[in-house]
């Protein structure tokens, strides 16, 4: 069970991390986007403030639609993390069973072999004691 909270931990640190480190270099890229077409857009005498505000939105619903776009994909991946700690939990529930049912067979194997060994050490005092 503790392996299970080890590994859930882990995953969830890493996790957290790597959203981190990708909304970052998504936030990079997209005002690199942002400064490139605002810079093009100014260098060009003919584009009116209108234009350039047409543009400026465009680019802002873009990027609200990526930042929808990646609460999607971190809602999903913690889904399939907490899926993944679910199967792992279950399986060592039944590595478990499994293990306590070989070791009451051995148990029962243990007692058997006991036993006959008495059965013949008392069969053989008696067969000693009436032979002799």
């Amino acid at each position: 069970m503790t392996y299970g909270l080890q590994f859930y931990s882990i995953v969830s640190v890493l996790a957290t991390k790597e959203r981190e480190a990708i909304q970052e270099i998504v936030m990079k890229i997209v005002e690199e986007a942002l400064n490139q077409r605002l810079s093009a857009s100014d260098s060009v005498a003919s584009t009116t403030a209108a234009a350039n505000e047409s543009k400026r939105l465009e680019l802002l619903e873009r990027v609200v639609r990526l930042e929808e776009g990646q609460k999607n994909i971190l809602a999903r991946l913690g889904a399939m993390q907490q899926e993944t700690n679910r199967r792992f939990d279950d399986l060592i529930h039944y590595v478990d069973k499994r293990f306590e049912q070989v070791e009451r067979r051995f148990r029962f194997q243990q007692w058997l072999i006991g036993g006959g060994f008495a059965l013949l050490v008392f069969l053989m005092t008696l067969y000693t004691f009436f032979a002799a």
